[in-house]
C-alpha cells in the first residue's frame, strides 16, 4: 500500500514537472484563460491532502472546453485512478 501511494505521488509529481509552471507559456496572459487549474477547482498541491476529486473536476472541466490542465508547483496526493478518456494529449 505505502509503494503504491509512493509510486501515485512520484508520477502526478512527474506530470506536474512537465506541465506550464509560468504565465509566459500561455502567451503571457494568467494561465487560468488557458488552461484548468487544478486549485481552482479545490486541489492543494501540499501532499497531505487527497486531491484525486479535485484534479478529476478540472480534467472533466478541461475537456469540456478543449483546455490543458495546469498544476501550478506542488506536490499532489491521488489516491484513485484518473480517467482520462476523451482528453486528447496529457502535457
Amino acid at each position: 500500500m505505502e509503494l503504491s501511494k509512493t509510486v501515485l505521488i512520484l508520477m502526478v509529481s512527474l506530470l506536474v514537472a512537465t506541465c506550464f509552471t509560468s504565465s509566459d507559456a500561455a502567451g503571457g496572459g494568467s494561465p487560468d484563460q488557458f488552461f484548468s487549474n487544478v486549485r481552482s477547482f479545490g486541489a492543494k498541491g501540499d501532499g497531505r491532502i487527497d486531491d484525486t476529486q479535485a484534479i478529476q473536476a478540472a480534467i472533466n472541466a478541461a475537456k469540456a472546453s478543449h483546455e490543458t490542465v495546469f498544476f501550478p508547483l506542488g506536490t499532489y496526493l491521488v489516491r484513485a485512478p484518473l480517467n482520462l478518456t476523451g482528453m486528447s494529449a496529457v502535457k
